[in-house]
């Protein structure tokens, strides 16, 4: 049900037989930054053997920060602290029974934001306080699986809280709430979502396979937002906001093999969706906005796949598809001022239009070489209609936007080639991004491009298995690059982004219970530019980018037992 897809990370089940268990320490030395380290425990258990396993991930991070700020006496700030578990139990019930339960949590906390002013240089800003955030997730699920005989069955119940609380410095916009001298905007979100699936599938041994479920979702989004200057006295600005959404959603899709080359697959999902929000902000003790509403929708959303064989080596396919996603409403981000009907003035409108995005491909995957080569390449083309995108406005306050209708064309490659000793990687994406048409109550000009789509990124990695002293050892060599984008705000400001090169060297060997490997980060040092949006007070005021991390050397050393 996203708008343009979903990745799906897949960790590595409980071994029900083995024991094993694994200790890793790291440390990074930053040229012209702060220190870092991590250390990383794996343990897996069966505790019945081939019935009941548990694996536990633990693992704690300090990321060293690079940026300084005289006007604050700091110097390499922006220091980072992620720590976290992943635990799961896999308990195989019957021999075509499993029940596997997971918890998930991490934290992560950074003391200050890492983005530089422009004219000051790659690492050097001048903000009037620091701006800390904090990360906190947990996540919980259970997932039955089950083989019926004339289907599998797949069940999966889940509950995710996400805190996020952070600051940025609102000095420079401290003008426009009638305030002066240094101020902060805190902020402070609590997400909540508990979602339920089941699917069922066909064996796969037939000329028909299909597969069909149903899903179920319940998310809550509590924030709240003051601007507060500092040292005694009330917040300028506050709000408050709810957001419930609940979904219910059935899908399937069948795939035919209309003869041992040609398939066909046919897909959809049905959905409906309800979005009720609650909002309230004021400007000192006069209330600026107060709104309740709700919103419901529902739609179709297809999938169509045709592949035809040409050879045991070539696979041709094409592939149409749609994504979707919710409207809703803008509440507390016009300070002092109406929210205009539609067509009656500019955009930020009360309620905005949902999205969708429909995708057509066209590709190809080929092994050759007795399977050593796997190559994929695809040309594709992305409608993207009433693009909902969120914006700033000129006090600094967030809204959401229809900014019209937006299309990209590009090409996508990708090869993997694993010979003996060799293995080399390489992808390539081009990118055309572009807005088509504008909506007619936002600023942007047709031409424009797409936020954020980088019109060209490339990577090539290279690995060698070697001996070395009569042990197993590797060298390898990672070189990338991303290319440039922008984030349209407006027609005069559109800050530009990327154009950098991403490189790490690494070697390592194994020692039986015992392996080292070294990395070497950012070969030639660059610091381009990231991100370069950290403060919405800042925008059409400051220049800003956040730079790479400076060249970095790691060394690990890891403990099997």
């Amino acid at each position: 049900g996203s708008i343009g897809g979903v990745l799906k990370l897949v960790t590595r089940a409980p071994d029900l037989t083995n024991f094993s268990a694994e200790l890793t320490a790291s440390g990074t030395a930053t040229l012209t930054g702060g220190p870092g380290g991590a250390a990383d425990l794996v343990v897996n258990a069966p505790l019945l053997q081939d019935r009941l396993a548990v694996r536990l991930v633990a693992y704690s991070e300090t990321m060293g920060g690079v940026v300084d700020d005289p006007a604050l006496d700091l110097t390499n700030t922006g220091r980072g602290y992620r720590d976290g578990y992943r635990l799961a139990a896999l308990w195989q019930v019957t021999p075509g029974w499993t029940l596997r339960a997971d918890a998930i949590s991490q934290t992560v906390r950074v003391d200050d934001s890492q983005y530089a002013f422009e004219e000051l240089g790659d690492f050097e800003r001048t903000l009037n306080l620091r701006e800390s955030h904090a990360n906190e997730f947990e996540g919980y699920s259970f997932t039955l699986t089950g083989d019926l005989g004339w289907a599998d069955l797949k069940v999966t119940a889940s509950r995710q809280s996400h805190e996020l609380d952070g600051r940025v410095d609102a000095t420079l916009g401290v003008g426009a709430f009638g305030g002066s001298g240094t101020a902060g905007y805190d902020t402070t979100n609590h997400i909540s979502a508990t979602e339920y699936e089941g699917a069922l599938t066909s064996p796969d041994n037939g000329s028909l396979i299909w597969l069909v479920g149903g899903f179920m979702s319940d998310y809550t989004h509590d924030r709240t937002a003051a601007l507060t200057p500092l040292g005694p006295g009330a917040p300028l600005y506050q709000a408050s906001r709810s957001d419930h959404v609940d979904e219910y959603a059935i899908f399937g899709e069948a795939t035919w093999a209309i003869t041992p080359q040609f398939r066909v697959t046919v897909g959809g999902r049905f959905f409906r969706l309800g979005v009720d929000t609650q909002a309230l902000s004021n400007r000192g003790a006069f209330i600026t906005d107060s709104f309740e509403g709700e919103v419901r929708s529902q739609g179709f959303a297809p999938k169509v796949v045709v592949e035809y064989r040409l050879s045991d080596q070539i696979l041709i396919y094409a592939e149409g598809s749609e994504g979707y996603r919710a409207g809703g409403f803008n509440a507390g981000g016009r300070l002092l001022a109406a929210f205009p009907a539609p067509g009656v003035g500019p955009q930020p409108y009360r309620r905005f239009s949902g999205d969708e995005l429909v995708s057509y491909e066209i590709g190809a995957r080929l092994a050759l070489f007795d399977r050593a080569l796997a190559v994929r390449m695809a040309i594709f083309e992305v409608e993207w209609r009433g693009i909902q995108s969120d914006r700033i406005g000129a006090d600094g306050l967030p809204f959401t936007a229809n900014i019209g209708d937006g299309r990209n064309i590009g090409f996508e490659a990708e090869a993997a080639y694993r010979r003996g000793p060799w293995r080399v990687e390489a992808n390539l994406l081009i990118n055309d991004p572009e807005l088509v048409s504008p909506d007619p109550s936002y600023p942007l000009e047709a031409g424009s491009p797409l936020p954020g789509v980088a019109d060209f990124t490339a990577n090539v990695f290279v690995r060698r298995d070697l001996s070395a002293f009569g042990n197993p050892a590797f060298v390898s060599l990672a070189i990338g690059y991303v290319g440039s984008s922008e984030l349209p705000f407006n027609a005069n400001v559109s800050p530009a982004m990327g154009g950098y090169m991403t490189s790490e060297a690494a070697a390592g060997i194994d020692l039986g219970d015992w392996s080292l490997v070294g990395r070497l980060v950012n070969l030639a040092d660059q610091s381009g530019d990231t991100f370069n949006y950290g403060n919405p007070f800042l925008l059409g005021k400051e220049e800003v980018s956040t730079p790479q991390l400076p060249i970095s050397l790691t060394l690990q050393v890891s403990r099997r037992f």
